[in-house]
């Protein structure tokens, strides 16, 4: 996003909220209140008439959760469903801290999760960073995440959690990682991932992240990458420095990540390659086969050659 002003739509069922939260944010150079609406139905309705309009794009929408007509989850589904408002930003902004509303919210496709005691400073940096395709949670709710992300949403897990008004149409949280046994976080952990979740880069974060080991890091870019939504996520090495054991966590964990999008794997590991949909066999810059495992096997070229190597 260009350095522009910030257009922003402020949605809360509450008229004085909505009259002190464009307040604030019109008084932001950066930053134009463009629509206002008291509850989902009219803010999905105007703000799909405003993207159809000549110039009319919103960057990012203040989004309470419950609300008449239609509630803050369902309208962050109707946005994000519909390609017109898909690319608007989302930052939920709500009094509640349920976890059921923080993971549903999170799974219809909000950016950032803030409550309503946040201190101005907070919300104002927040919609800079949301707004610039950065994610933000609130500290109250980060634990809230934490504590999914280690549960994990296999077949086991509990289903997923509801919208104020009814079902979630099988909405899945966004932040997950695979079933099985892991080490509970430490604090170092918890406290890098809260500046992960608050949309820091790994440079800002600096040498708070440095304790952490490889797989440790690794787990935190995955949540990272899981939080912001890309539609093509590039996994570069992966697991080239892990341990078997470790390697097993994060694989699990990157299947996860890269179910609903496309993902480009850059591994010299043939388990990692066996996993994806096509290969491509590069040699001094150039791709030399493609295809899939099988098919790969079946030439007897390159590919056959490293994998009768490996298993031999």
């Amino acid at each position: 996003m260009t350095l522009s002003t910030i257009k922003v739509a402020v949605v809360d069922d509450q008229p004085l909220l909505v009259s002190a939260f464009s307040a604030l944010v019109d008084a932001q150079p950066d930053m134009e209140v463009v629509l206002e609406a008291v509850n989902g139905r009219e803010a999905v309705d105007r703000l799909s008439a405003r993207a159809r309009a000549p110039q009319g794009s919103t960057d990012l929408v203040l989004m309470d959760l419950r609300m008449p007509v239609l509630d803050g989850i369902s309208a962050i589904r109707e946005l994000r469903a519909a390609p017109a408002t898909a690319p608007v930003r989302v930052l939920v902004l709500t009094t509640f801290d349920d976890e059921d509303l923080v993971l549903a919210a999170l799974g219809a496709g909000a950016h950032g999760f803030l409550l309503k005691d946040a201190e101005p400073t907070t919300l104002l940096e927040a919609v800079r960073v949301v707004a610039r395709g950065g994610s933000w949670l609130d500290p109250a709710v980060t634990g809230t995440v934490l504590a999914h992300l280690d549960a994990g949403t296999g077949a086991d897990a509990a289903q997923p959690p509801t919208s104020p008004s009814g079902p979630t149409d099988g909405a899945v949280p966004v932040v997950g990682a695979p079933s099985g046994p892991y080490e509970p976080l430490t604090g170092r952990e918890d406290a890098v991932l809260a500046l992960v979740c608050q949309g820091l880069s790994n440079a800002r974060i600096g040498e708070r992240g440095r304790g952490l080991s490889s797989g440790q890091r690794q787990l935190v870019a995955l949540a990272r990458a899981e939080m912001i939504h890309p539609q093509l996520l590039l996994l570069d090495e992966a697991t080239a420095t892990l341990d078997p054991a470790t390697e097993k966590t994060i694989v699990a964990a990157s299947n996860r990540v890269t179910q609903a999008r496309t993902a480009v794997v850059v591994a010299h590991r043939l388990a990692t390659a066996r996993r994806a949909d096509l290969i491509l066999v590069v040699s001094d810059g150039v791709i030399v086969e493609s295809g899939t495992h099988e098919l790969l096997l079946s030439f007897g070229g390159s590919y056959a050659t490293m994998w009768q190597g490996k298993t031999s």
